[in-house]
């Protein structure tokens, strides 16, 4: 699609909007529309409009897991959920094999969502209120700070890791939860505030998809720890350290790229495997269970972030 810039005026250049577009945003004369600068692109945004959908949803017959993601995905992408609904007050938690409160369920969701509140609860529905104006700049804000927030996540679990300390491996579930808060939010103002081209929303997209996987594997590490009768090994403690300075690594390289550290990344890496190997070697179950895991996460460093920070440098 092509537009024809016209001249008006002295110094005044102007172009035409698509009818079609135009009749799709409701844009009258007279309304304001947001601008934003993408390198050679300038991205025409709706200001009257900023993309919410209010939706009222049914849970009925969802177990407790579903009715937890699908809250997320519908925040994620920039919905309002008004109203919750269901029969029955109770849903099924397969984890722990057991029925629980739906309202509990939306509530422990809800603690995890930026700027969203129960305001009423009924025994067949739950009323939410949004409280929240999304703006473009939050994302850099809240990407810094989950980054930061998982870096500290390492430290705990390797505190608690150490003297197997319940205690401080139950916060970890905390850690989580706060992660969790920030990557959603940052989900949420890249598909409202539709300030990224195609190419660099792919981009943020996998960037946090990558941290959550992270998040929960360090969760994962910290429930088994808890659940079984021994304590890991220092070949365990020494794995999550370098995956520690693995991630740091890659935190620096995004912010301030330089493409020597990729070989850096690639031997830190190829260190980690090598505790690996030797973990398994062990004859402890849970040695040979928390390497498996962790082995995962200098994959998804590898694979997915080094890419990453290349394409950015093309954008």
């Amino acid at each position: 699609m092509k537009r024809k810039v016209i001249k008006q005026g002295h110094n005044t250049l102007t172009i035409t909007l698509p009818a079609k577009w135009v009749e799709q945003h409701s844009i009258k004369a007279g309304d304001e529309l947001d601008l934003d600068e993408n390198g050679n692109k300038l991205i025409v945004m709706n200001g009257g409009n900023d993309g919410k959908k209010e939706i009222d949803i049914e849970v009925t017959d969802f177990d407790r897991t579903s009715i937890v993601y699908l809250l997320r995905y519908l925040y994620r992408s920039g919905f309002n959920v008004r109203a919750i609904r269901f029969s029955n007050q109770t849903t099924y938690y397969y984890r722990q094999q057991k029925p629980i409160p739906v309202f509990n369920v939306v509530q422990l969701e809800v603690r995890r969502l930026i700027g969203v509140e129960v305001i009423e609860r009924k025994n067949n529905s739950v009323i939410l209120q949004f409280m929240i104006d999304e703006k473009p700049e939050d994302y850099d804000s809240f990407l810094r700070r989950a980054f930061y927030m998982t870096s500290l996540m390492f430290d705990h679990l390797l505190d608690g890791l150490k003297e197997k300390d319940t205690t401080s491996l139950s916060l970890i579930a905390e850690d989580h939860d706060t992660l969790t808060k920030f990557i959603s939010y940052c989900y949420r103002v890249i598909n409202l505030r539709n300030q990224l081209g195609a190419m660099r929303r792919h981009l943020a997209y996998t960037l946090l998809e990558s941290i959550e996987l992270i998040v929960d594997l360090l969760e994962e590490l910290a429930i088994e720890t808890m659940e079984s009768q021994k304590k890991p090994s220092a070949c365990v403690l020494a794995i999550l350290n370098s995956c520690k300075e693995l991630f740091d690594s890659f935190q620096k390289m995004y912010y301030s790229f330089n493409p020597k550290e990729i070989i850096a990344l690639a031997m830190q890496r190829n260190d980690i495997m090598k505790k690996v190997n030797s973990c398994h070697k062990t004859p402890s179950f849970l040695d040979i269970s928390l390497a498996s895991k962790l082995q995962l996460i200098p994959a998804i460093i590898i694979r997915n972030f080094t890419g990453l920070s290349l394409s950015l440098q093309l954008q």
